[in-house]
């Protein structure tokens, strides 16, 4: 599956399949002591922003920048997508609103992070659906090799 941090609903399609999800925001557990409105240089990093359904994982990450870039790196040979071993790579742009509230290529969501927590998470909502991806000390360069 090929999808970007702009298209973030389609994994939230993917993560609320099945009974309850805990990345719906009915499920929550944050609070106003722990999940703060995010801002664009606390959500600057390496994100793992995977998901596993059953038995299924879809490997995907995404890398925020200061500077309002980043770039989605969904690995096609996890369990889900079987294909090459290699990462499809796109790229956009985000842009804070503040208040916790992104464009991501035009669409609007909200985010929230939870800096109490190690590691540190973040909450990506669009609408009524939500997903939570984990900071990661990983480098960029890692993600390779780049699909053709």
């Amino acid at each position: 599956m090929f999808k970007t941090l702009a298209t973030v609903a389609l994994s939230l399609t993917l993560t609320g399949c099945g009974s309850s999800s805990s990345s719906d925001p009915a499920n929550s557990n944050n609070n106003s002591n722990t999940a703060t409105d995010a801002t664009l240089s606390k959500i600057a990093g390496v994100w793992d922003a995977s998901t596993t359904i059953g038995q299924v994982t879809d490997e995907f990450y995404s890398v925020i920048r200061n500077n309002g870039t980043f770039t989605d790196y969904d690995y096609l040979g996890d369990s889900f997508d079987m294909g090459p071993n290699c990462y499809l790579v796109s790229n956009g742009t985000i842009s804070d609103q503040g208040n916790g509230n992104f464009t991501v290529d035009g669409s609007s969501l909200s985010i929230s992070i939870n800096e109490t927590v190690n590691p540190v998470t973040i909450t990506v909502v669009e609408g009524n659906q939500a997903i939570t991806l984990t900071k990661l000390t990983r480098l960029e360069s890692s993600f390779t090799p780049t699909c053709p």
